[in-house]
C-alpha cells in the first residue's frame, strides 16, 4: 500500500497536500512531516509489534497536556492491521533545538530558559509511571547490558575498580525508589535524551551509560528516539 493510500485512512490527515520524510532518529520507524492546510503535522508508522509502546506513548502525550506541559500534542493513533502498522499523528510544536542557538543569548535570558524549562519539568513530575514498573529490575537489566558492552571494548578507563565498586554498592538503593518521568529536551521531530550525546562513540557511550546506573528514581519515555 502506498504512503498516500495510508495517510488517507487517517481522518486527521484529511485533505494534506504534502508530505516530506524525516530521516532524523534512531528508531526503524518511517516518519513523514504531513502538511493539512496551514498546520503540519508529524506522522509515525510503526511495526505494528510494537503497537503497545506507542500506543502507551500517545496516552502519555495526552496526559501530559492534561498537566499542562507544553509538548506535542496527541491528535490520532491507528493501528493498520492490514498493512501490518500503526499510525501515530502528532501536532509538534515549531521550533529551533536549542543546541543551534543557546550560544546566542547572555547568561540571564539562559538562566530564565533553564528556569522556565524547570516550571515544565514540575508538571511532568505530576505525571504517575506506569504502576507495573519495576524499577530496580529495570536499572539492573540496564546495568548488567552496559557493563557488557563496556568490557567486550579495548579502552578502560583508569578508574574502572573504583566505579564499578561504588556502582555495586549503591544498587541496593534501587528498591523501592519513587518513579517520576525524567526531563528530556523535545527537538523536532524527535525526542532526545539529554543524559546521551548522538556523537558519543559507542565505547564511551557504554562508560557514561554505566555513570547514569547511579541516578535512580526515573522513568524515561523513548518516544520519538
Amino acid at each position: 500500500m502506498r504512503i498516500v493510500d495510508i495517510f488517507q485512512q487517517l481522518p486527521s490527515l484529511d485533505g494534506f497536500t504534502q508530505i516530506t520524510e524525516v530521516h532524523k532518529g534512531y528508531s526503524p520507524d518511517t516518519k513523514y512531516l504531513v502538511t493539512v492546510g496551514e498546520t503540519r503535522f508529524f506522522v509515525r508508522l510503526a511495526n505494528v509489534a510494537h503497537r503497545e509502546k506507542r500506543k502507551n506513548e500517545f496516552m502519555l502525550l495526552q496526559e501530559l497536556e492534561k498537566q499542562g506541559v507544553k509538548t506535542h500534542k496527541a491528535i490520532d493513533y491507528k493501528v493498520l492491521q492490514e498493512v501490518h502498522l500503526t499510525a501515530t499523528v502528532i501536532r509538534f510544536l515549531e521550533g529551533i533545538p536549542a543546541d543551534d542557538v543557546i550560544q546566542q543569548f547572555t547568561d540571564f535570558e539562559q538562566f530564565h530558559l533553564g528556569l522556565a524549562a524547570g516550571q515544565q519539568l514540575r508538571k511532568i513530575h505530576q505525571v504517575s509511571a506506569p504502576p507495573m514498573l519495576n524499577w530496580e529490575a529495570t536499572q539492573r537489566k540496564k546495568f548488567s547490558a552496559y557493563w557488557k558492552a563496556y568490557q567486550q571494548g579495548s579502552y578502560h578507563i583508569p578508574q574502572e575498580a573504583q566505579l564499578l565498586s561504588f556502582i555495586e554498592a549503591h544498587l541496593p538503593l534501587l528498591k523501592h525508589r519513587p518513579v517520576t518521568l525524567l526531563m528530556t529536551f523535545i527537538i523536532l521531530p524527535y525526542l532526545v535524551d539529554v543524559t546521551a550525546s548522538p556523537t558519543a562513540s559507542g565505547k564511551s557511550m557504554a562508560i557514561f551509560r554505566l555513570l547514569q546506573t547511579i541516578h535512580f528514581g526515573s522513568f524515561m519515555p523513548y518516544m520519538w528516539q
